[in-house]
């Protein structure tokens, strides 16, 4: 594991040329197997309050919010439990929040190059505070899509609100489904003390639909898929014209 982590690691040094090399990767599939691979590299994992996560899935790429939920509870599973099992064993990792780095660019950035190894008097701290925006859906033009070009980053840009709007059952819901897990990483839900009781029936059938939807659903689309080649092997379309002149 060792060496094929050592391939990819000098396959990425040759591309990138630098004396440092960063790469990144938006999933945590696998990260148990970060230092079988790369031994002697430093790992840095970022986390995100999950509300503005899915917030911001739901506006740029149309993520279903019960999906999301779920699948976001088991990115902050595989996170918490990698870190469970290796906290101990003096391993170069660091979970970072998101939040931390946008409300105090100094000290947490500080904090990620004393981890690293290398000296803060050399790293630009204004220009990190004014790096462009990408990839964002609160800037983009009325009914543009979301791209990934670095745009200025506006005044009034806070990318900490996404939520902000969220109605009480979707704060409930999320926190049924993920409440646990948004606190082991250090966020705070938003809870209403009234009618606990009729909201927990609420989400006790929400959650038996997602069972439900999660079981029946793959097997309905196989039947469609089975149904439409049926249906095209008994309709076959018609030869082209002079196909068989």
């Amino acid at each position: 594991m060792a060496h094929l982590g050592a391939g990819l690691t000098s396959f990425l040094d040759e591309r990138s040329g630098a004396k440092r090399t960063a790469t990144k990767t938006p999933r945590v599939e696998n990260l148990g197997l970060f230092f079988d691979l790369f031994p002697d590299a430093h790992l840095l994992i970022l986390v995100r309050d999950g509300r503005a996560v899915l917030e911001s899935g739901i506006r740029t790429f149309g993520w279903n919010r019960e999906w999301a939920t779920h699948k976001w509870v088991e990115a902050a599973d595989r996170i918490l439990e990698f870190d469970q099992q290796h906290r101990e064993a003096n391993l170069k990792y660091r979970i970072v929040r998101y939040e931390d780095i946008c409300e105090n660019v100094k000290g947490e950035m500080g904090r990620i190059l004393d981890f690293l190894g290398l000296d803060a008097d050399d790293y630009d701290f204004a220009a990190a505070t004014q790096l462009p925006v990408r990839g964002s859906s609160t800037i983009r033009e009325e009914g543009a899509e979301v791209h990934w070009k670095p745009v200025a980053k506006p005044k009034n840009f806070d990318p900490m609100s996404r939520y902000s709007h969220w109605t009480r059952a979707q704060h409930e819901r999320f926190n049924w489904v993920a409440g646990q897990q948004l606190e082991r990483l250090g966020y705070t839900p938003q809870r209403a003390s009234s009618a606990r009781a009729l909201w927990a029936v609420w989400n006790l059938l929400l959650g038996i639909r997602w069972q439900a939807i999660r079981l029946i659903g793959p097997t309905f689309v196989k039947l469609r898929r089975r149904f439409a080649a049926r249906k095209a092997r008994s309709n076959p379309a018609p030869d082209a014209p002079g196909k068989n002149s």
